[in-house]
């Protein structure tokens, strides 16, 4: 076991709605301890500023995001998207699977593949699902020793 092992996975859910949020978050670690899978940290976050600054200063390994946040000052038009425009920036970033929770999928569905899920917000089983397969796949346990391993090759190269 190394120490990467040893966190839990963290997950960010990105959700506008405060109260929207807390339940998807509580209902997600209540799944998991119900099936009793690997712990997992949620780290939550209203806005799209917030949410990358997370991704800035700490290591996650799924994001949930909802589609149509509302942006201060932002038109309909502009909210119907900023869930896509933190998509199209983390993928310019850094590696991230992903989860669509969304009340409107026909916004994301053309970006569903491997490494991004699309859930109605009605289903929040199926969050807690499609959060775990994106786990399961094993590409954030990939992530994580590339991570680590990148890190041990710095520090030995610089020291």
């Amino acid at each position: 076991m190394t120490v990467a092992d040893s966190i839990p996975w963290q997950v960010l859910i990105v959700e506008d709605d405060p109260e929207v949020l807390e339940q998807a978050a509580e209902r997600l670690l209540e799944w998991i301890a119900d099936n009793e899978l690997d712990p997992i940290e949620v780290v939550k976050s209203r806005s799209f500023d917030d949410a990358m600054g997370i991704l800035d200063r700490q290591n996650i390994d799924v994001a949930v995001l909802d589609v149509m946040l509302t942006a201060p000052g932002a038109t309909s038009t502009a909210s119907d998207t900023l869930g896509r425009s933190i998509y199209d920036a983390i993928r310019r970033r850094q590696f991230l699977p992903v989860v669509f929770w969304t009340s409107n999928p026909g916004l994301v569905d053309e970006l569903e593949s491997a490494l991004v899920h699309v859930v109605r917000k009605t289903e929040v089983d199926a969050l807690a699902k499609a959060v775990v397969h994106q786990i399961q796949t094993e590409l954030p346990a990939l992530d994580r020793a590339v991570r680590d391993r990148v890190a041990a090759v710095q520090r030995d190269y610089l020291w």
